[in-house]
C-alpha cells in the first residue's frame, strides 16, 4: 500500500487499467469505498455502502473487481447478558 495509507485502510481490487486501487475502511457504516489513483497519489471517492441491516458492526470483506462490481459481507453484533449465581 502506499506510504500514507489510513491505519485502518484496506484494499478492495485494482482498476481494471491497472492505475489504480480500491481502498476502504471497515468502520463506521456507512462505508466509503475509494479509489486511490497509483500515478498523481489522489484519492476520489467511488461509492458508498449502506447494508440493508440495521445493526451492522461493520464490514468483514470487500471485494472491488477491476470493472467495478463490489462484494462485500459484513458482521452483525448482538449483545449478550449472563446471569452467575453462587460467586463468593
Amino acid at each position: 500500500m502506499r506510504a500514507d495509507t489510513r491505519p485502518a485502510e484496506r484494499l478492495a481490487g485494482m482498476t481494471r487499467d491497472g492505475r489504480g486501487i480500491y481502498v476502504y475502511r471497515r468502520y463506521p457504516v456507512p462505508v466509503r469505498i475509494e479509489r486511490f489513483d497509483l500515478a498523481s497519489g489522489r484519492l476520489e471517492p467511488f461509492a458508498e455502502l449502506q447494508p440493508l441491516t440495521a445493526a451492522v458492526s461493520g464490514l468483514v470483506a470487500l471485494f472491488v473487481t477491476p470493472d467495478g462490481a463490489i462484494f462485500y459481507t459484513y458482521s452483525r453484533t448482538r449483545s449478550a447478558l449472563y446471569a452467575i449465581d453462587g460467586v463468593k
